[in-house]
């Protein structure tokens, strides 16, 4: 009988059940990063403030962390004042996720999955459409000091392939934040003049 030869064929992406269209691509979705998750002190982590593809809520080192590299990356907590508390603040993340539209932008075009969601932490991967890279978002609600009083959301957006990001992390931030209904939300939008260093690296690129 004759002998059976199998070719390994490349890996595609495996842009997930949201992508915006049939993709067909070598996959390149980076390691898992190793700054995942919530820190012992109840923080997620900071970001790598000399590469200009990730944003965070939290400093990297805590408080002792040079302010010319978090400065970089560096954006302050989100905050909810609407009536329910830290479980009606999670609902709007989570429904604001849900409601993300993957192309838009022209951004996050191998669309999105939850990878990780319980009562405060949220954590979702986002696909680019044309290299199959992901990026990793958490959000993390902190609990209301009082009844009835406001509560913050941590959020965290980083690349895992590449020094730049293109504008990515920005734009996926601004755009989740937008659609948070402003009545109850506050948040900053991410500007160059919020974060020029970004802006200037990225500038040339943006997509």
């Amino acid at each position: 009988g004759g002998c059976a030869i199998s070719i390994a064929q490349p890996p595609v992406a495996h842009a997930f059940a949201n992508r915006v269209a049939d993709i067909k691509y070598k996959a390149n979705p980076g390691r898992p990063p190793l700054q995942l998750g919530v820190r012992a002190d109840g923080t997620l982590q900071g970001c790598d403030g000399v590469k200009p593809n990730c944003f965070s809520t939290e400093k990297l080192d805590g408080p002792d962390e040079d302010i010319e590299l978090y400065s970089s990356y560096l954006i302050p907590r989100w905050v909810y004042t609407g009536p329910g508390g830290s479980q009606a603040a999670f609902e709007d993340i989570k429904a604001a996720i849900g409601g993300y539209k993957p192309g838009a932008n022209n951004i996050d075009g191998g669309g999105f999955e939850v990878q990780k969601s319980d009562s405060t932490y949220l954590y979702v991967q986002f696909e680019s459409k044309n290299h199959g890279y992901v990026d990793d978002m958490e959000f993390k609600v902190v609990e209301s000091s009082g009844e009835g009083g406001a509560c913050e959301v941590q959020v965290r957006s980083a690349s895992r392939v590449g020094f730049l990001d293109l504008g990515v992390n920005s734009k996926r931030l601004n755009v989740i934040a937008a659609s948070l209904p402003a009545d109850r939300w506050e948040t900053q939008t991410i500007t160059p003049k919020t974060h020029g260093n970004y802006f200037a690296l990225n500038g040339p690129y943006l997509v």
